[in-house]
């Protein structure tokens, strides 16, 4: 799979440098996403139009939510306009819209910060180039039951595991750098004042270094957690709490 958007580093650096070979590995990856990557078509409705995980083959394993990485297609449709980039995030976000509004796929979706959080990563994106509204009620869904009915029903931010059915363990954090950047660009979208509170709320409970994760576990880190807090609020001192912690580790 497209973990961690393996391709986005290239566009990126096209960006800062100029760079034209930058932008040509950016593109290859691109292409790449949409012409291998994606499932085209799949009698499975959880896996049509979207991104296979780990798996011996492209296809050939489970598609879910989490790991439907595609950011670089967005990239290469800005950089391009070839409307083919375009397409493909489309036929992601159909894919993930489809998940978010199956009882089953949401229960799996609504299971952690990882499989909620990366949804809104892409659909937030995907909705900029394209507004479809079917994108924006999926999202306030996620945003919804992901994240405000769990905090009304347990205090704040956790997760059960294996389901709420069979409670066996709870993580009160778990992808986490997912679900603050997804909630995150889901208020930069909409400007959503009780998002905002709620997002900060949240996070006064959890950047404090009891709470932390950043010795370096990527599904908890803390540092870009602190920074969009900061960029909804301009308090500096959501910079402040993780800066003892990020000195120790370098």
């Amino acid at each position: 799979n497209n973990d961690n958007m393996s391709g986005l580093v290239w566009f990126q650096e096209y960006l800062r440098s100029g760079r034209p070979e930058c932008l040509d590995i950016g593109l290859a990856r691109a292409q790449h996403i949409w012409d291998v990557d994606i499932v085209a078509y799949s009698n499975d409705r959880f896996q049509n139009g979207g991104m296979c995980a780990h798996g011996p083959r492209h296809n050939h394993c489970a598609a879910y939510p989490s790991h439907m990485w595609f950011t670089e297609l967005l990239f290469a449709y800005a950089l391009t306009g070839d409307e083919e980039f375009k397409r493909g995030a489309k036929c992601v976000c159909d894919c993930l819209t489809f998940w978010i509004n199956d009882p089953v796929g949401f229960g799996h979706v609504s299971a952690d910060g990882r499989e909620s959080g990366q949804p809104l990563i892409n659909l937030a994106w995907t909705y900029q180039f394209i507004p479809d509204p079917r994108y924006l009620a999926a999202m306030k869904k996620v945003v919804q039951g992901s994240f405000m009915d769990k905090v009304k029903k347990y205090g704040h931010l956790t997760y059960i595991k294996p389901s709420e059915k069979m409670p066996l363990i709870r993580f009160d954090g778990y992808g986490e750098w997912a679900a603050w950047e997804g909630l995150y660009w889901v208020w930069e979208l909409t400007r959503d004042e009780e998002l905002k509170q709620f997002i900060l709320s949240q996070l006064a409970w959890r950047l404090q270094e009891r709470k932390m994760m950043t010795s370096g576990d990527s599904r908890g880190m803390d540092y870009n957690a602190a920074a969009y807090a900061y960029y909804l609020s301009g308090d500096r001192q959501w910079l402040d709490r993780v800066a003892r912690p990020f000195r120790a580790i370098f």
